[in-house]
């Protein structure tokens, strides 16, 4: 892992540095993102990018959630340096996020979030779990954390820009936590959902669900 720069990890960071009052090393990391375009492929960021070398990635899978940190870490270091560039970035990671939600009423996951886009048509087994084809894709799974990941960029870009597609979108997460991630006989959250319910208890879903939804 040397040489990986993991995106969610790098989110992390940003907010770190945010908080402790450390804003340039903050828009080093971000800016990075803003400029590298190889870290891009399917809409949005991959998971691991080699920073001494942006043609190399070190794992290419595209997944939601990273990406919606990466939003929530821009949105956050707009605040503290108003520049429009990092607002832009995190709707960018938004608008990403919002083409993989489920819209079909008709459907048990409306709402949802989905893991992260379909893949490429060059590898069989393009964003699917460990890349094997045999396990779900991406585009199957419905991740609890994920989905509470969006809510909170969509909250927030709506409280700034007040756009109606934030707000709708929010409230479709909130429809689906409530529907399908919580488990009524346990009170708790479901980690998700994957070809059915997946019951399995994560408490960082919980920890995470109270700081976002109260």
């Amino acid at each position: 892992f040397e040489n990986w720069a993991i995106t969610y990890d790098s989110a992390v960071v940003t907010l770190a540095y945010i908080a402790s009052g450390k804003i340039d090393e903050a828009k080093k990391v971000v800016d990075f993102y803003i400029n590298a375009p190889n870290a891009w492929r399917l809409g949005g960021i991959i998971e691991a990018v080699n920073p001494t070398n942006p043609v190399l990635g070190e794992d290419w899978s595209v997944r939601t959630g990273s990406n919606l940190w990466m939003g929530i870490a821009s949105f956050h270091l707009y605040k503290a340096t108003k520049e429009t560039k990092y607002l832009g970035l995190a709707e960018k990671l938004a608008d990403f996020a919002l083409s993989l939600q489920n819209n079909d009423k008709k459907d048990f996951n409306f709402g949802g979030i989905c893991l992260g886009p379909q893949g490429g048509s060059n590898v069989a087994s393009d964003q699917h779990l460990d890349y094997d084809l045999n396990k779900p894709s991406f585009y199957e799974i419905f991740a609890t954390e994920h989905n509470i990941d969006a809510y909170a960029l969509f909250n927030l870009l709506y409280q700034e820009t007040k756009e109606a597609k934030y707000k709708e979108a929010r409230d479709m997460i909130l429809v689906w936590l409530k529907r399908v991630a919580y488990n009524q006989q346990e009170h708790r959250f479901n980690r998700g959902y994957k070809h059915g319910i997946d019951s399995a208890v994560a408490t960082d879903i919980h920890s995470w669900g109270i700081s976002t939804l109260g």
